[in-house]
């Protein structure tokens, strides 16, 4: 379950570290349970490898979780989510047909997320748990209303909503509230019937990282007012949720220029490599409007 770096050194780019390889969630309850905070779990390690190869992270001990045993490597289509384990990887999610068909803008956004060799390796819960403002699937699992399971010592679970998370740190998908913790599954609410979904994003290039983009979803509440909600990534420094409502028959405009004001009073941006803030702010309100109009008039993914 366990081995050493320090025992028997192997030149590489890292700093040392002590390498742990359990093959049951027991096991890693266990490793954290007893190891110091200088602990990172390795799933996808598309964030994580980079920053131990620049040394811009230097963690005592590494936690390998690829070789779980009886882990799920596709979601779990259940009546009302879907459920996504620690080894789940972006690509699966293009793979079920089931969370295609209860969310049709999922093939979009999925296919705009970095390249095929990423995909392929990237989990779904490492990609959720990295921090990334510029990340899509953390603003559609957002629409989804996400839940996150997280165990702590003992094999001891809790769910709760992903927004509650603090800022773990790369491919920690422990990095939650206590100390112990690392999140073992990813929950996706499916959508109401009749809810519609839309999106769009802009970036410099294919495949690079968004300068701006948007996902809104559409549909009633149960008293039959009209009900936007939209996610807005890549623009702020953090990730936007809004929501509107309306009475039946609203116009679609009023609630889309409702939620492009608020965009522009409430998203914080600054300059970067990618583009400035002021250019940035512009084409989020932009995406949002038009995400929002879309969804409203039926003219969504």
């Amino acid at each position: 379950m366990r081995q050493s770096l320090q025992n028997d050194f192997i030149a590489v780019k890292p700093a040392p570290f002590c390498y742990h390889r359990p093959t049951t969630r027991d096991e890693v309850d266990a490793l954290l349970a007893q190891l110091p905070a200088d602990v990172y779990l390795l799933a996808g390690g598309q964030s994580l490898v980079p920053a131990l190869n620049s040394r811009t992270i230097r963690p005592g001990h590494i936690v390998d979780l690829n070789h779980l045993r009886n882990e799920p490597h596709h979601p779990v289509a259940e009546k009302n989510e879907f459920r996504i384990g620690p080894l789940v990887r972006i690509s699966a999610l293009l793979g079920c047909a089931e969370l295609l068909t209860a969310v049709p803008v999922a093939g979009q956004l999925l296919r705009s997320v970095a390249t095929v060799p990423v995909r392929n390796r990237a989990t779904v819960i490492g990609n959720m748990m990295c921090g990334e403002s510029a990340a899509e699937l953390p603003a559609l699992a957002a629409l989804l209303d996400a839940r996150v399971v997280t165990r702590g010592p003992g094999g001891s679970t809790r769910t709760r909503p992903l927004t509650e998370r603090t800022s773990p740190r790369h491919d920690r998908v422990a990095g939650g509230p206590a100390d112990g913790e690392w999140v073992s599954e990813l929950l996706l609410s499916r959508p109401a019937p009749g809810t519609r979904m839309a999106f769009e994003e802009s970036g410099r290039r294919f495949a690079a990282t968004a300068v701006a983009g948007a996902v809104a979803s559409a549909g009633r509440t149960a008293d039959g007012r009209s009900s936007l909600r939209v996610a807005v990534f890549g623009a702020g420094t953090k990730p936007l949720q809004l929501a509107a409502e309306g009475p039946a028959g609203t116009a679609p405009h009023h609630l889309a220029e409702q939620i492009g004001h608020r965009v522009r009073s409430q998203l914080v941006v600054r300059d970067d490599v990618h583009a400035p803030a002021d250019y940035r702010l512009r084409l989020a309100c932009e995406l949002s409007v038009s995400v929002s109009r879309r969804v409203l008039t039926g003219t969504g993914g």
